[in-house]
């Protein structure tokens, strides 16, 4: 899958298949890192990935302690933007209680977004939105079409700490 453009002028829609990002190739070592590993590098050592919030830093460290999380500005929609796009690997909203209203369309982008992307709780179950407002087991976790399943199970255990 890719993205469907539909141009201003000219016959339409056109499809788009955007480029393997630079992180997607790399042969990281076995991951998580090991404990105490405090020169690990963002795209070397392990692929970039989002947070938020960012209060959650500490608790929340799929590749080791060692490793975390790139910066990005704003809320969670940009960074579900970003996972679609390829600039991370993946995205955990590290919160069970969560508004909808912050959450579905970035969700619906993820999926739209197709190959392996997805877009589930910690339980890999499914984002369900059925009101203002919803929770999920662990947190949200987002990944890009071009993840790993490796690297997806990190993210996902990483938000399983987040459970009850």
């Amino acid at each position: 899958h890719g993205l469907r453009w539909w141009p201003a002028e000219g016959p339409g829609p056109v499809d788009y298949t955007p480029p393997t990002p630079k992180w997607a190739s790399v042969d990281y070592p076995p991951l998580p890192a090991k404990d105490g590993d405090q020169s690990l590098k963002a795209c070397v050592d392990y692929p970039p990935w989002l947070l938020s919030p960012q209060t959650a830093r500490q608790a929340c460290t799929p590749f080791g302690p060692g490793a975390p999380s790139s910066e990005v500005c704003c809320g969670a929609m940009i960074k579900y933007f970003a996972v679609v796009a390829g600039v991370a690997a993946g995205f955990v909203q590290f919160e069970r209680k969560l508004k909808t209203w912050d959450h579905a369309c970035g969700v619906i982008c993820v999926a739209e977004a197709g190959g392996a992307a997805s877009a589930t709780d910690a339980d890999s179950k499914p984002v369900l939105f059925p009101g203002r407002t919803f929770e999920v087991a662990g947190g949200v976790v987002c990944t890009s079409q071009w993840t790993t399943p490796e690297v997806r199970q990190c993210l996902l255990n990483a938000a399983r700490s987040n459970l009850p």
